[in-house]
């Protein structure tokens, strides 16, 4: 079978394949399988996932599948702006989600690892004032702010905080 194939209509007649087929329509690519695996894992996973992970995955499925083939894909879709790069994993590989539809910021645990996302924003107002006292035109940020879960505090004490 040619790992490249694109999809026919029956891989694309479930709820949640018509949905991922829609937006990579949309989007302007083609739809094939491999696109189509990558982007229902992305979409499916509760955390973000690098590229090696998302091969490893998709290679028990599918031995045809490269890691370069991955990366292109990726690379495809960040240039889509259907997913983005939300910071890194403690190997320092970069890791990836679906791009939300509402605007947020992630909390990234260094004991558990866990990326927790926080919706809304309270920088508004402070882009307003950079963009005043320096003229430079804010077309958007990224806050990814680094800490203790409350699970992790509970299960042990970190050397940086204060005793009390």
């Amino acid at each position: 079978m040619n790992a490249h194939r694109e999809l026919t209509k029956s891989d694309c007649s479930n709820a949640a394949g018509q949905a991922s087929c829609r937006i990579l329509a949309q989007a302007g690519l083609r739809i094939t399988r491999h696109r189509r695996m990558v982007y229902d894992l992305l979409r499916e996973s509760d955390q973000p996932i690098s590229t090696e992970a998302l091969f490893l995955v998709m290679k028990k499925d599918d031995s045809q599948i490269s890691l370069s083939t991955v990366y292109r894909i990726l690379e495809a879709f960040l240039e889509k702006n259907l997913i983005e790069r939300v910071g890194s994993s403690d190997e320092g590989k970069v890791l990836y989600a679906i791009v939300s539809q509402v605007h947020c910021h992630h909390l990234h645990c260094l004991s558990c690892h866990r990326i927790t996302v926080v919706e809304g924003c309270p920088l508004g107002e402070y882009e307003g004032l950079i963009e005043k006292t320096t003229r430079f035109h804010v077309t958007g940020h990224k806050l990814e702010l680094m800490g203790y879960c409350a699970t992790c505090m509970q299960d042990t004490r970190h050397p940086d905080e204060e005793d009390s």
